[in-house]
């Protein structure tokens, strides 16, 4: 998981105006994020974290988001198919880091 770190860190300085945000599923708290990714804000993947960050998403739409009222009521029809996909997705177990041969 680490390497996806480094390389998401990466893309986030090398595109203009991106946005990278960690959406933190199977964390307790926003520090137990570690490396790169640490020094972006962090979403928790419960109703109010993902919420705020589809909000996010949908204004950088510019013309083409939805008006607020519509894009909450989309939000609330939709978002307890999301929630039961999220609770039905088993957490990895971390595995281990592989040793790079130096050849």
């Amino acid at each position: 998981m680490q390497a996806g770190w480094f390389e998401a860190g990466a893309v986030s300085k090398a595109i203009e105006n991106s946005m990278l945000v960690p959406y933190l599923f199977g964390f307790e708290h926003r520090t137990d994020v570690t490396g790169p990714l640490a020094q972006f804000q962090a979403t928790f993947s419960d109703k109010e974290g993902t919420q705020d960050l589809i909000r996010t998403i949908n204004r950088a739409r510019g013309s083409d988001a939805l008006e607020e009222g519509r894009f909450d009521e989309a939000f609330d029809k939709w978002w307890p198919d999301l929630e039961a996909k999220i609770k039905a997705t088993p957490e990895s177990e971390e595995a281990p880091v592989e040793s790079r041969n130096e050849k």
